[in-house]
This record gives structure tokens, C-alpha cells and sequence, in this order.
């Protein structure tokens, strides 16, 4: 049992980790417990936008250090993105800094010579919209904000093997 302990432990410590130019999630599976204190809504995002661009907007772009996770709202029949999404941060100060994203212009494909430009709205995420998202209830105007989780949950020992592997290729 201690093994296991140290197992979940060692998986827990790779969250927000890099993966072949992806960051990854790893949480237990049982935990979903939104912290709005620090983290932040941001709207009119591009349907096609993934979580990476909006971590380099806020992240390179913008300077904001302290990302914790970034989660785009995503349509479960779909996958494409509702225009919504959520970064979580660290500090309260890097959430008040976040807040200063508000009206900066965003188009990730600008490289690719595609997209548009699109005014980020950013506030203040509240407890109400961020358990809603998690839940897949609906947002503060009436549309349904389910999403599709790209997090990694390591319960299985199959699983837990192929963490072994990243962890491999990693320090490789």
C-alpha cells in the first residue's frame, strides 16, 4: 500500500508538466473542486483555440507567470470550443495581473497567416460559472458549458505504466 501512496504521489508531481510540446494535468480522480479565488473567465476566444495558445497568450505574451492549469469549454458533441474558457493561478497577484489580459487582442493562427483578431474579455471567475463548468451545468447567460477534459487521471495500472514511460522519456 505504501508503494501505491508513493506511486499517486510521483504522479501527482508531474502535473502541469511538459509532454512533447503539451502541458498535462494529472489530479486525483476523485478531486474537482474549482478554485475561483484564483482563477480567471476569459470569453470570446476563437472556437478552434486550444488550451496551449491561451497558456502562451497569458504566459509569453502578456507576462503572466503562475499558470496553473488553462481549461477551454468545449461543446461534448463537438469538441470545438464555446468561446469560453478558464486559467487558474497561483498567487491572487498573478490573478490581478490577469485581470490587466482584458481587451488585449488574441489571434493564435496569425503565424499560419489565418484567424482572426478577437478583444479577450477576462473577469474574475466566480464560484458559480466555474463549478458549472466542471459540472456541465450552464453559464451565466443560459448555454450549456459542458466541456471535454483533456486532463490525465492515472487510477489503473496500465495507466500507471505509461506515466513510467513519460517519466522515462523525460529524463532521457
Amino acid at each position: 500500500m505504501l508503494c501505491l501512496i508513493a506511486s499517486v504521489e510521483s504522479a501527482l508531481a508531474l502535473n502541469n508538466h511538459e509532454v512533447e510540446g503539451r502541458h498535462i494535468r494529472v489530479d486525483k480522480a476523485a478531486q474537482r473542486k474549482a478554485d475561483s479565488k484564483h482563477s480567471v473567465f476569459v470569453g470570446n476566444l476563437p472556437f478552434d483555440v486550444d488550451e496551449e495558445e491561451l497558456r502562451v497568450h497569458f504566459a509569453i505574451e502578456c507576462g503572466i507567470e503562475g499558470i496553473v492549469n488553462v481549461r477551454i469549454v468545449r461543446d461534448p458533441k463537438t469538441s470545438l470550443g464555446k468561446g469560453i474558457g478558464f486559467v487558474q493561478l497561483e498567487t491572487e497577484a498573478a490573478t490581478a495581473a490577469a485581470l490587466e489580459v482584458h481587451g488585449t487582442k488574441f489571434n493564435p493562427k496569425a503565424e499560419s497567416g489565418g484567424g482572426e483578431v478577437r478583444k479577450l474579455r477576462v473577469f474574475k471567475a466566480s464560484a458559480k460559472a466555474a463549478a458549472a463548468a466542471h459540472k456541465g451545468g450552464h453559464d451565466r447567460f443560459g448555454h450549456s458549458v459542458r466541456y471535454k477534459t483533456t486532463a490525465l487521471r492515472f487510477v489503473t495500472v496500465s495507466n500507471f505504466l505509461t506515466l513510467c514511460r513519460m517519466l522515462f522519456l523525460l529524463r532521457a
